[in-house]
């Protein structure tokens, strides 16, 4: 009898968004497949064939077995990246500077909601809310904390968390790089990291985790929310993301440069190396959407509008971490990208400015 597996294809659609549909193979081939772009805003009607290209494969750790998931670029009917295809640009940009050996780790922040309005679980399940906007709570019981009164969604946090670290790679190569969890300052607000790795590595392996997650939260009737100010008064979810190269691993005088590289237009300078301020106008496209609403000054963030780097400091744009300031070596954490930002955009417009 021949054996049967189940191929989920994933690809990232036009608004940052995951889409999937599921394949019945027999082998091992993954083979190019197709569907319909002007349902997922990635074509018109009139010419809606859209390639699906797999380019990572791992295994279901939700189906099990022998079943996989596919992560795919999407290509146009003559074969080439489509506009929403930002792994093409994050590969070749990679490539270009392999002999830099850039390292990403990216902090995947996401508010676990109920409803169609995307209420926070935690405000739910705390009864805060009940009878004004008001009524919320102060948020630093939270962070990394305990108890019911404390932490809402743990049960599908830790059971993505072990989803992810069952995932493997064909052969034997690796797995998805899920390197750590914790509950976030908000309610019902949850991180998770991803890294280190090579740019195209950690973005790919990102999306899967993204995918699991969706997943796993869709079986407990939740909803994740990657927006990035999903309440208006508490704090907002991010991507943060760590960088370095092979310089910057071995001196703090090129972590200071690459900061520096990450300041936009620069319009004015203040104080010292380890706290200088850049007035700017323009915040980075590739960094996702709701900046001015999460990147106010308040709830540990640096005002959109400016741009500044600091050791250990989160009211920065770039923070150095205290203990790569002490080794005087290490990598840079870029503060400003958004919870929903693709990090294909993210890592490339990083290698961009910096390399």
């Amino acid at each position: 009898m021949i054996k049967k597996r189940m191929v989920e294809y994933i690809w990232v659609g036009a608004n940052a968004e995951l889409r999937s549909k599921t394949k019945i193979i027999t082998g091992t081939d993954v083979p190019e497949w197709s569907f319909d772009g002007s349902s997922t805003e990635q074509a018109t009607a009139e010419n809606s064939d859209m390639k699906l290209l797999p380019v990572f494969v791992c295994s279901d750790p939700l189906r099990g077995g022998d079943n996989l998931l596919a992560l795919c670029e999407v290509l146009d009917g003559a074969g080439e990246p489509i506009e929403s295809n930002h792994r093409h640009r994050t590969k070749l940009l990679e490539s270009k500077h392999f002999n830099q050996s850039p390292k990403f780790g990216i902090e995947q922040e996401y508010t676990l909601t109920v409803g169609r309005f995307e209420k926070p679980l935690g405000l739910s399940l705390g009864g805060y809310g009940r009878t004004s906007t008001d009524d919320i709570p102060k948020q630093g019981q939270f962070y990394c904390g305990l108890g019911a009164n404390n932490v809402f969604g743990r049960k599908i946090a830790e059971e993505h968390m072990k989803a992810c670290l069952d995932v493997h790679l064909p052969g034997g190569k690796g797995d998805l790089m899920y390197c750590g969890l914790n509950a976030e300052v908000m309610p019902g607000q949850w991180e998770f990291q991803i890294g280190p790795g090579s740019p195209v590595e950690v973005s790919d392996k990102l999306w899967i985790a993204r995918y699991i997650l969706l997943l796993i939260a869709e079986k407990h009737s939740v909803g994740v929310s990657f927006k990035s100010k999903p309440h208006p008064k508490l704090n907002g979810a991010g991507a943060h993301t760590n960088f370095s190269t092979a310089k910057m691993r071995d001196s703090i005088d090129e972590c200071i440069t690459a900061a520096t590289k990450l300041g936009n237009d620069v319009v004015t300078t203040t104080g010292v190396v380890s706290d200088v301020t850049y007035e700017t106008d323009k915040f980075p496209v590739d960094y996702g959407t709701g900046y001015k609403e999460r990147l106010t000054g308040d709830c540990e963030t640096c005002n959109w509008e400016q741009f500044k780097f600091g050791v250990a400091d989160r009211t920065a744009s770039i923070r150095i971490p205290l203990h790569v300031a002490k080794a005087g070596k290490g990598y840079i954490e870029d503060r400003r990208p958004c919870a929903d930002a693709d990090p294909y955009r993210v890592t490339a417009y990083i290698m961009e400015k910096t390399l």
